[in-house]
């Protein structure tokens, strides 16, 4: 319980902070989205070709 507490003064505690460490975050957050979209499809286009050529 404190560790949420913890983390809602340190999300309100950003929303404090300037824009351009606000955009920054942001960046580093989509970059991040980004790489991990990037290495998750893999796996489903596999699979969905395993099944195309199953059924073909």
């Amino acid at each position: 319980r404190g560790v949420l507490v913890q983390l809602q003064t340190r999300f309100y505690i950003s929303l404090v902070h300037t824009e351009a460490e606000i955009d920054f975050a942001v960046d580093a957050f989509g970059a991040a989205l980004g790489a991990a979209i990037q290495r998750l499809p893999a796996v489903p286009s596999l699979t969905s070709h395993a099944a195309l050529t199953r059924f073909s």
